[in-house]
């Protein structure tokens, strides 16, 4: 296999057209909104007739537009594994982008070095 080294020495990362970036205004307010009624389903507070399954099955009717579009978020708050606050902080990059504020490439950097930072430095140190 041959590999051009030169197309990738000066390589440029794509930048993100702010116009094509999804609605991602609700992701926040659902994934609040979901953790808030698992907790009172656990507590009994809400809807004590419906067993888990069935609950969840309510969950993924009223949060459709959540589970189809980002499957993952919805999941991870669903099942409690969701690192919330991150997901607030990359939302709000994603939102500096569309608003022009920063560049794909900033926020990108920007995220990279909170992941560093809060993932893999206290990993190894271990």
């Amino acid at each position: 296999m041959n590999v051009n080294l030169d197309q990738f020495q000066n390589a440029q990362p794509d930048e993100i057209n702010p116009e094509d970036m999804p609605d991602t205004e609700y992701i926040m307010v659902d994934v609040l909104k979901i953790k808030d009624l698992l907790k009172k389903h656990k507590n009994k507070e809400i809807d004590t007739n419906l067993n888990e399954r069935k609950f969840q099955m309510k969950l993924d009717r009223d949060f459709h537009k959540l589970k189809e579009e980002f499957p993952t978020i919805y999941e991870k708050t669903c099942n409690n594994s969701l690192e919330t606050e991150r997901l607030r902080f990359m939302l709000k990059m994603q939102n500096e982008i569309r608003k022009k504020k920063v560049t794909s490439h900033e926020a990108s950097v920007t995220v990279g070095q909170e992941l560093v930072d809060n993932i893999v430095k206290p990993n190894l140190e271990k």
